[in-house]
């Protein structure tokens, strides 16, 4: 089979350059898509609450929820697996589909004929859904919506996720069930303390979401809250993001700068995960008021640029517009929720803006919750959720593992079983890791190696090293996925041997496998070694 690395995209001459004509278009789009397939591999399925894969024979695909260029979210079905064998009831979930070879040849036209740019192109796409693929298949959060499977079909990407209430249209929901009234101060200060819980996690990860909005924050039947949409997402580690990404009203004043005012990238401001804390306040406002499209009294979407430019706090902001006020008010929330808003959340200067952990110590927030989540979670089935929808007419699952509890973690299950309770000792030991890659490059055979270190307990950080691996060039971004899994499993092996004493025959603690061709080399192989550095109880 012809891989990307057999087709050279070097240009005949040094002042020239190139792309390749139609037809090695095609083998370089097929070449794409393959990467993908075998990267997906090792997140395909979750071992402990196993779906299916096969896109084609398992999945009922119903109303389409949202479409665009390159994808879309359609309501599904999917054929269920329990102990082994098949159930009758079909399992709710959303199918998002990621069209592949729109991406390729989006980059292929970006690009203008120049190799360089290509090449760039390609990675910026590779890197966007590899990030988005990991943060729902390895950051395990309560409060992080996660993937049931992932394949690769038909050349598309399939991600089978969890259906549940998308908060937008319970905001749209409650509105019509209450004659436009305002949704409770208490209920919106319990969606927003789990969703900064939830960014508070993205933030110990190194990761900025870029565009929190209702559409992409998710409730289950139990009433937990779940932040999705990650094809945004970046790593902080990577340099301070300038791109103005995300749904304009809930853009902060750098993003809206970046956007409206910008001439060039050396222009932009840069921002930060401040920009996911002022997307929090507009998104308060969104349950409070009909932002942006408010009949009387209209607050601007782009008030974040007005208050810059007249040098207003929030509050002087709207000290006349009334129908905002008496709406605040009227929820419940008094002038405590204006002040939070104003001294906390939505402040022109990022510097000032609460950190998610810093929120959830805030007076306000803590006068509107219960004194743990657990009993918010009650709080908003009981006032939001059976009040909204009582009968469960999309039929959303409420028993199921990764929902509400988040018992699915990615461990063995033996390690559950065992006498020793292996998953507590998993979760309490630092690992160290070395990774030697071997390829056969444009310039000829290279090797590669890189090490590092991580407790199980928030294994989230080797999305971080691998990124720098990256950068470094010793793998690529198509490899994160099976390396990660790699290291992962190599943890699992290095346990056993501690645990069990190698009482019976040592388990080896290295691995050989294949990684995907790339643009620029072939015969790609990686070996990673794992073990136990100490315990850390």
């Amino acid at each position: 089979m012809t891989t990307l690395s057999t087709v050279t995209l070097r240009p005949s001459a040094p002042s020239t350059s190139s792309l390749p004509e139609r037809d090695l278009a095609i083998t370089l789009r097929r070449a794409f898509t393959h990467s993908f397939q075998a990267a997906v591999q090792s997140v395909s399925i979750d071992r402990r609450d196993e779906w299916a894969t096969d896109m084609k024979e398992d999945y009922n695909k119903g109303e389409v929820l949202s479409s665009g260029h390159f994808g879309m979210v359609v309501a599904a079905h999917g054929r269920d697996f329990t102990f082994g064998g098949t159930q009758a009831q079909p399992r709710a979930c959303a199918l998002k589909v990621t069209y592949l070879a729109r991406r390729f040849d989006r980059a292929l036209d970006e690009a203008k004929g120049d190799e360089v740019r290509f090449v760039k192109r390609i990675e910026a796409v590779t890197k966007r859904i590899v990030t988005e693929l990991y943060i729902l298949n390895r950051c395990r959060h309560s409060n992080i919506l996660h993937a049931h499977a992932v394949a690769v079909s038909a050349g598309d990407l399939h991600m089978v996720l969890p259906r549940l209430y998308s908060l937008e249209s319970l905001i749209n929901k409650y509105r019509d069930n209450f004659n436009g009234e305002s949704m409770p101060a208490r209920v919106i200060m319990m969606i927003v303390r789990q969703l900064c819980t939830g960014l508070d996690y993205l933030s110990h990860a190194g990761i900025v979401h870029r565009d929190i909005q209702a559409d992409y924050v998710y409730l289950t039947r139990g009433g937990t809250v779940k932040i999705g949409h990650f094809s945004s997402a970046r790593l902080l580690e990577e340099g301070r993001c300038v791109t103005p990404v995300g749904k304009k009203e809930y853009m902060c004043f750098e993003k809206q700068f970046n956007l409206y005012t910008a001439n060039s990238r050396e222009e932009c401001l840069e921002y930060d995960e401040a920009a996911d804390i002022w997307a929090i306040g507009v998104l308060v406002l969104r349950m409070v008021s009909y932002f942006p499209n408010e009949k009387w009294h209209r607050l601007q979407p782009d008030f974040a640029t007005l208050m810059h430019t007249e040098n207003m706090p929030f509050k002087w902001m709207i000290a006349e517009m009334m129908q905002l006020r008496v709406r605040l008010a009227k929820c419940g929330g008094s002038e405590d929720l204006i002040s939070w808003l104003s001294n906390k959340v939505l402040t022109v200067n990022h510097r000032r803006r609460a950190s998610a952990s810093e929120l959830l110590q805030t007076s306000c927030l803590k006068r509107l919750c219960n004194e743990n989540v657990a009993d918010d979670r009650k709080f908003l089935v009981k006032n939001l959720i059976q009040t909204l929808d009582w009968p469960n007419r999309l039929k959303l699952e409420t028993n199921r593992p990764n929902y509400d509890a988040l018992e699915s973690k990615d461990i063995p299950a033996e390690f559950y079983w065992d006498e020793f309770e292996t998953w507590k000792i998993l979760e309490k030991r630092e690992f160290i890791y070395q990774v030697t890659v071997e390829e056969e490059a444009i310039a000829g055979f290279g090797r590669h190696y890189f090490e590092g270190r991580f407790h199980y307990a928030n294994a989230h950080t080797l999305l971080r090293d691998l990124s720098r691996a990256v950068v470094d060039e010793s793998i690529d971004n198509v490899d994160i996925l099976t390396v990660d899994y790699q290291i992962r499993e190599m943890a699992f092996v290095a346990i056993k041997n501690e645990v069990y004493e190698r009482s019976v025959m040592t388990l080896p603690t290295d691995v050989t496998f294949a990684l995907p061709d790339t643009l620029s080399a072939s015969n790609r192989k990686a070996t990673v070694n794992v073990n136990v550095l100490a315990a850390t109880d």
